[in-house]
């Protein structure tokens, strides 16, 4: 049996999608919005996410 490494199935998820779900709370209220994300191969620790400028955002 192979073991795998956290880092090397983060890196293995990463590279099958491009969204993630984002889970927030305010005053105990749960909110989850799907967000994209990019990977810019030479800063391979950073992620860089983008959402639709019209949803409303939580403060």
């Amino acid at each position: 049996m192979v073991k795998i490494s956290a880092i090397d199935k983060y890196q293995e998820v990463l590279g099958n999608t491009n969204a993630i779900a984002l889970a927030t709370s305010v005053d105990n209220v749960p909110d989850v919005r799907i967000v994209n994300f990019i990977r810019d191969q030479q800063r391979p620790n950073v992620l860089f996410f983008a959402s639709d400028r019209t949803n409303r955002k939580v403060a």
